[in-house]
């Protein structure tokens, strides 16, 4: 699974806009949206805890 696509599935798994997720690593929504689209690359700190990730 691309990283792109763990970030859409752990939103819609957790039902939480993409707005929320950016919040809870801590970056701005378009970022967000940009590792989501493929457009900018992610920050380890930032894939450790996307992989640790769980809903709340």
């Amino acid at each position: 699974m691309k990283f792109t696509e763990r970030i859409e599935q752990l939103c819609e798994e957790c039902r939480m806009p993409q707005r929320q997720f950016a919040i809870d690593l801590e970056i701005d929504t378009a970022t967000c949206c940009k590792i989501e689209k493929g457009e900018r690359r992610v920050k380890a700190e930032q894939v450790a805890v996307i992989a640790c990730f769980h809903c709340k």
